[in-house]
């Protein structure tokens, strides 16, 4: 603040006696003088003191409302400060958060949906990329989960499975000769382990077997999966996506970080 105002005892009250002399000197001080020069008898300088206590009680409320008004501007300032004060540590705070935390987002690109597994239930491959806006970090191998939700209100946990040397799924259903092939390098639970810089990603296939999971209700439309993980320092991560949106967004166009980015003849991948 440029300019400090007074506010105490000693500046209400400098106001007090400049407001009292100025009335007094003022339109209300005109006739109490004239009286008190001219008429001097007992009732006469009643109404003199009178008219002088006026001048008093009009001069007491100019100061209050002044050092009152000036008051409460200050506190008001004082206030606005500290808000923007805590709002600048609050984005302080984020940044330091930012340059401090892994930030990882799951963003889907395919999913393989099957029962063909050796299981009572059925089975989910997701192929996606896991990107990480902050501090390059690792993500635990071990804490993978998958959710999945049916639209009669169920919820399932899929455990993860690893990818064997080479993992084969039949996917042609006109030329069932022909499907995907994935090894074990294709596997995001490895390339994540390793480290994800600062704005860099992992890209990886990541499978899960769905115990008691009939497979026409993970196929259904209204079904929601949601892939959750977490990386070495406790920051956890979560990408929800819908069966309904794989069938209206999936594509091949992404898979060129795979072995094997298309489908194959199976015979020829170890019968």
């Amino acid at each position: 603040m440029s300019e400090q105002h007074g506010i105490g005892l000693r500046a209400y009250g400098n106001a007090l006696v400049a407001n009292w002399f100025a009335a007094m000197s003022g339109g209300l001080g005109v006739p109490a003088s004239i009286m008190g020069v001219f008429f001097t008898s007992g009732p006469v300088q009643i109404v003199f003191w009178i008219t002088a206590l006026i001048c008093l009680v009009v001069s007491t409320y100019v100061p209050w409302r002044v050092v009152t008004s000036k008051l409460n501007e200050e506190l008001k300032s004082r206030e606005s400060e500290k808000l923007l004060s805590q709002q600048q540590i609050t984005a302080l705070q984020a940044q330091i958060d930012l340059l401090s935390k892994p930030n990882f987002s799951i963003e889907f690109f395919s999913a393989l949906l099957g029962e063909d597994l050796p299981i009572s239930g059925s089975h989910a491959l997701f192929f996606f990329r896991l990107n990480n806006t902050g501090t390059k970090a690792a993500v635990f191998t071990s804490e993978w989960e998958l959710e999945v939700a049916t639209k009669d209100g169920k919820k399932y946990k899929g455990n993860p499975s690893k990818v064997e040397q080479k993992t084969k799924f039949k996917t042609n259903k006109v030329n069932p000769q022909w499907g995907r092939v994935y090894v074990a390098d294709d596997w995001i639970l490895g390339r994540a382990s390793s480290g994800v810089d600062r704005f860099g990603y992992a890209e990886g296939i990541l499978i899960f077997l769905l115990p008691g999971l009939n497979y026409d209700a993970l196929i259904d439309d209204s079904t929601v999966l949601t892939i959750s993980g977490k990386a070495v320092g406790g920051s956890e991560f979560k990408g929800r996506v819908s069966v309904k949106w794989f069938r209206d967004n999936s594509s091949d166009k992404f898979n060129t970080s795979l072995t094997y980015p298309h489908e194959v003849l199976l015979s020829d991948h170890g019968g």
